[in-house]
């Protein structure tokens, strides 16, 4: 069996296990893309190996920034993904570990956070002139495992993805809360077929002075 499975961290992770097929030999080899986040990153199917289980799991949010006393909004986690796909020896498997959210801060987080698709980038809190906002927690990047070569949105390749958590809100006066960023969901794939995913769950709202 080859079986990529995640480290269930704070931290996007794409792990791939490998083990012979055949009862004689039950020993499993893990990979785990280590090059950079969002960075494309292979493996091949060992011989006499034709399954392949996967964990996958999506970058979590960026906390949100402050603006003076007011508080920092929680990130959201990444979505974690499993299944089991048919694969032969000598195939190439690829994948991309969604990067982290970008904390906010005093400044635009506005870049985006790369992945197999990238996390969106924030706005800013309210503006006291002359000072500006603090800025919100980016989205995390979303993982995934992809058969062959190209690894990409559009290419039809991939057969787990997981979501990239939402980045956490900014609060602009002391004893206010700032909103949490969602959580993106997670999945189980089975024999039954993937459907669709379930849809990750909604940001907090923050408080209210």
């Amino acid at each position: 069996m080859l079986a990529v499975t995640g480290a269930l961290g704070l931290l996007a992770a794409v792990v791939l296990v490998v083990g012979s097929s055949t009862t004689a030999s039950a020993a499993q080899v893990v990979w785990t893309p280590g090059g950079e986040c969002g960075s494309l990153q292979f493996t091949t199917v060992p011989a006499n190996v034709y399954s392949m289980s996967v964990v996958v799991k999506g970058g979590r949010g960026g906390r949100g920034g402050n603006q003076s006393s007011g508080e920092k909004g929680n990130p959201g986690d990444g979505g974690i993904a499993t299944g089991t796909f048919a694969v032969t020896p000598g195939q190439q498997i690829s994948a991309r570990v969604g990067c982290p959210g970008v904390d906010g801060g005093d400044f635009d987080n506005t870049a985006s956070v790369p992945g197999w698709s990238s996390g969106g980038g924030s706005g800013r809190g309210w503006a006291f002139k002359p000072v500006i906002g603090g800025s919100g927690g980016s989205g995390g990047g979303s993982s995934a495992v992809c058969i062959g070569a190209a690894c990409n949105p559009g290419a039809g390749t991939e057969v787990v993805v997981a979501g990239g958590g939402g980045g956490g809100g900014t609060s602009s006066c002391a004893g206010t809360a700032a909103g949490a960023g969602g959580a993106a969901g997670n999945l189980e794939i089975t024999a039954n077929g993937p459907g669709s995913g379930p849809s990750g769950s909604n940001g907090l709202n923050g408080g209210n002075t």
